[in-house]
């Protein structure tokens, strides 16, 4: 088996059900799925080590690669959803690309001195308001007394992310990303597909006010580029 993978492998671990889909790299299709729904009551006696048993092997045969990291899924009511708005005085002057930063960064140093035993997965901007006003979208040429953003953050207990790590290192597989499985759920309430594909399109930036901070190692483009450069 080659040790290069042209395929990525998404897990998803819910309330009633594990599932697994890996994707093409080069087109996203779906290349191999399976997925077991269980009761409460079964948690115990099927778990998720069994349906790992069970797939990693099948999905490495059928792509002839071995699965070298996964991009898992979790709903988990562990993981908190924390809002928060922060204003900048800029006296009339413009706004800047800088601004942004500089508010994002205070927010972000906000949570991970308050919140020193989370993990960060997602930064979502809610709203942009100028003046106390909401605007559309970002825009540098806003001249304005002040400017705020309001954001909501998703994390996960460090604990709880260590606990997932062991459950994959036993297959020699890393974490690449954390999605909450609650968040894009709600995002995709409207559209039938499945919580892998879910995942896929959060990761390929369906959301563009949607960043997946757990890895720094992104290739988002543009702003967010410039956010994962900013604490470096």
């Amino acid at each position: 088996m080659s040790n290069e993978t042209d395929f990525e492998t998404y897990v998803y671990v819910g309330n009633d059900k594990y599932s697994i889909s890996s994707f093409s790299k080069i087109d996203n299709k779906l290349s191999f799925k399976d997925e077991y729904y269980f009761s409460k009551f079964q948690v115990n006696n099927y778990n998720l080590n069994d349906f790992l048993d069970k797939n990693i092997f099948k999905i490495e045969k059928k792509n002839n690669q071995f699965i070298k990291s996964v991009n898992l899924i979790v709903c988990d009511k562990k993981i908190l959803s924390i809002f928060l708005a922060l204003k900048k005085n800029l006296s009339n002057n413009q706004v800047t690309e800088k601004d942004k930063l500089n508010i994002l960064a205070d927010m972000k140093d906000y949570l991970e001195k308050n919140y020193h035993d989370y993990f960060i997965l997602h930064l979502i901007i809610d709203n942009y308001l100028a003046n106390n006003i909401a605007v559309e979208a970002f825009k540098t040429n806003n001249i304005c007394q002040n400017f705020s953003i309001e954001a909501k953050f998703i994390v996960i207990p460090k604990i709880q992310f260590y606990y997932y790590e062991q459950i994959f290192k036993k297959y020699e597989i890393a974490i690449n990303k954390i999605i909450c499985g609650n968040y894009i759920k709600s995002y995709f309430k409207n559209v039938s597909i499945d919580e892998c594909e879910m995942g896929l399109k959060i990761n390929l930036g369906y959301n563009s006010n949607d960043v997946l901070l757990l890895k720094k190692n992104v290739e988002n483009k543009g702003f967010f580029e410039k956010f994962f450069d900013f604490f470096k």
